[in-house]
């Protein structure tokens, strides 16, 4: 299971199983945070070493990590695979490798924004790109709090809440089409850590969450116009299709579409 389909821009999550016995060798090209469901073990090299437990917390690999072993018992995992580049953008910092150690406290959130990501990529990523990224930035973001950031932002400064306005409208104008948070970071000039921080304290929402509700809106429009089928409307919102957006309607609005539909 993979997110090929995910529509992530420099980022992907994949669950791999390995059954019985074998060995490996392996070389990490980015930047690898990986979490062992278990139960599995490990023995560092390819002989005179004893086979331990491996870590069921989240454990990170860094470009140009060589790890060369054996591997004993049925294991399914998590992997989020990070290009340096990626971090750079999601993070607004300089990829450097010694500052990113994240300590127990942090490894538990980061264990839960793993099954987060997950579960947008079995339920097949039905909130659009945005959702993925937004976990993927907030582990990026958990991988930096043990070090501490520079002072943020003024987030309630009349620039700022101008910045996130125009941002909505873009937003509106851009309804129908998959809008990620790279576009809507670059759309307003900033990284993808501070666009997160920012709208979340101007619209209370963080984004993934606003655009469905201004799906959602837009949809109840069209359908009380009665001029379109569900399966036009979800498309023309944004949707990928109809059961997308009825799964949405249920969520978020408590209701189906056809339940706007019967009110007009």
């Amino acid at each position: 299971m993979h997110s090929g389909k995910s529509g992530w821009h420099d980022f992907h999550f994949q669950e791999v199983q390995v059954f019985g016995e074998g060995t490996f060798e392996s070389v990490t090209t980015s930047l690898t945070v990986s979490m062992t469901l278990g139960p599995m073990r490990i023995a560092r090299g390819l002989s005179g070493h004893s086979f331990l437990d491996h870590p069921t917390d989240p454990q990170l690999s860094f470009p140009g990590d060589v790890g060369v072993g054996r591997w004993k018992g049925t294991q399914r995992g998590w992997h989020l695979f990070l290009k340096p580049s990626t971090v750079e953008r999601l993070s607004g910092r300089v990829f450097r490798s010694s500052e990113l150690r994240p300590a127990n406290g942090t490894r538990v959130a980061i264990g839960h924004l793993l099954r987060a990501l997950h579960v947008d990529v079995v339920t097949g990523h039905r909130s659009g790109p945005a959702l993925g990224e937004a976990i993927a930035s907030s582990i990026v973001q958990q991988l930096y709090d043990e070090i501490g950031l520079a002072a943020p932002d003024d987030i309630t400064s009349p620039t700022v809440n101008a910045r996130v306005q125009r941002l909505c409208d873009w937003i509106e104008a851009h309804i129908e089409l998959p809008i990620t948070l790279e576009a809507m970071a670059a759309e307003s000039a900033v990284t993808v850590r501070q666009l997160c921080r920012i709208f979340r304290a101007a619209t209370g929402y963080p984004p993934h969450r606003y655009i469905l509700l201004r799906r959602i809106e837009r949809a109840k429009l069209l359908i009380r116009n009665d001029q379109m089928s569900l399966q036009e409307i979800a498309l023309a919102v944004g949707f990928a299709h109809q059961a997308h957006m009825t799964d949405t309607f249920r969520r978020l609005a408590g209701a189906s579409p056809s339940h706007f539909r019967n009110k007009r």
